[in-house]
């Protein structure tokens, strides 16, 4: 190859006609859709805790979604970061109404659960039809999420006892999506 000529990469995805910040925008969602797109949603993540990658900026527009065929992907990965031991992450990621206590209150030293918070918040806002916690700014972030949950327990200081992918995929909340299912198709 000449120095004259550029190197071009391209990227092809499956086309998927929305977000699941327009279908909630647009109070397109019932009940059954909800079950079925967090189920998706925590089952990416999942994969991703796997992969040890933090995806960093869940929020229903980087949520993408085929609503005809009850298809959600994760979707805007410019902000994800390999997670590896001992290493340290600017707190100024995700989007400010997704980010978790932890990153409002500057930890560097966080892994893939700062995206279990943001997935909470995107189901939130799923049934709630508008954000959780619209602060103005950290400050305020902060004080809307402690007047919703109340004052941080010792446990809740510690992310990493915050519920994973695995433990909320087996929640009794998502059952009746899967009960008439074969067991191929649920795995």
């Amino acid at each position: 190859m000449s120095p004259k000529q550029a190197i071009c990469e391209s990227f092809v995805f499956d086309f998927m006609p929305d977000t699941l910040g327009s279908l909630i925008d647009n109070n397109a969602l019932d009940f059954v859709d909800i079950k079925l797109y967090t189920w998706q949603m925590f089952n990416g993540l999942q994969y991703l805790c796997q992969l040890q990658i933090m995806h960093r900026d869940i929020k229903p527009v980087n949520i993408l979604v085929d609503h005809l065929q009850g298809l959600l992907k994760i979707g805007d990965f410019g902000s994800a970061k390999v997670v590896r031991p001992g290493m340290s992450s600017t707190p100024y990621q995700v989007t400010r109404f997704y980010r978790p206590p932890e990153l409002l209150l500057g930890s560097e030293n966080y892994n893939w659960t700062v995206d279990i918070w943001s997935a909470g918040c995107v189901l939130g806002e799923m049934v709630k039809g508008n954000v959780l916690f619209p602060g103005r700014d950290t400050k305020h972030q902060l004080k809307l999420i402690r007047r919703a949950l109340g004052s941080p327990t010792e446990a809740d200081m510690r992310p990493r006892s915050r519920l994973g992918g695995k433990e909320v995929l087996r929640d009794p909340f998502f059952d009746s999506i899967f009960r008439f299912a074969s067991e191929i198709c649920v795995k």
